[in-house]
């Protein structure tokens, strides 16, 4: 039903206003005609329309799918394309057609609005990931080796071209060299990021970096 909902939001694209009621929802989402254009030529979506629909699916789908999704909701105001356009397009990085995101400030946040979200770059997004991964151990980055005899820890970080790994016999070792590198990862994005569209709160953000504070309740710690 979720890709249904996308594809049908998408088709209908060229139509005037569009409304749809999600489950459990008491607002409908609106994508009607207004200042900002749903697609170009009536064929291919905007970067505001293609994240206004995706934020509209997350919410729809917020009880089964991805875990950073999980009891996902949006503003009442978001519900209207042409609101949603207006905040997306005042945004640096926009023109650049970053991502929304909603817990990269404020880790384990479950709400789209304004105030609690902002457009980074795709790679960014995918940096913080990790505080919805969910393994046997129960840390993110941190893992049995193939023969199951030590403690493999592993932090990647595209945008550095760098996948740092280590073993140890000891769990809470491993752990802590995962927490170690991730963080010195974060900081060197920082630096990556000066003097790019990328407001600055999100590098402040790298830098005061820990992984303890996005770690979700049911993680364990170190």
């Amino acid at each position: 039903m979720l890709s249904q909902f996308l594809w049908s939001a998408i088709s209908n694209r060229a139509q005037g206003v569009s409304s749809r009621m999600m489950p459990g929802d008491p607002t409908p989402w609106i994508s009607g005609p207004g200042k900002w254009a749903r697609c170009y030529n009536r064929n291919k979506p905007t970067p505001a329309y293609r994240a206004w629909t995706g934020i509209s699916a997350r919410t729809y789908d917020a009880g089964s799918s991805q875990p950073a999704y999980v009891g996902a909701t949006a503003c009442s105001d978001w519900h209207d394309y042409q609101v949603f356009a207006e905040w997306y397009y005042s945004q640096p990085g926009a023109d650049l057609n970053y991502e929304v995101e909603k817990d990269i400030l404020n880790p384990g946040n479950k709400r789209y609005e304004p105030n609690s979200c902002g457009l980074v770059p795709k790679w960014l997004n995918k940096f913080f990931a990790f505080q919805y991964t969910t393994n046997s151990s129960g840390f993110p980055g941190v893992s049995r080796d193939t023969k199951g005899t030590l403690w493999l820890a592993r932090a990647q970080c595209s945008v550095l071209k760098e996948m740092a790994c280590k073993t140890s016999q000891d769990f809470d070792t491993a752990c802590a060299y995962y927490c170690e590198i991730k963080q010195s990862q974060a900081r060197r994005v920082a630096d990556l990021l000066e003097g790019s569209p990328v407001p600055r709160k999100y590098l402040d953000s790298l830098r005061n970096f820990t992984v303890k504070s996005y770690l979700r309740e049911n993680t364990n710690g170190v």
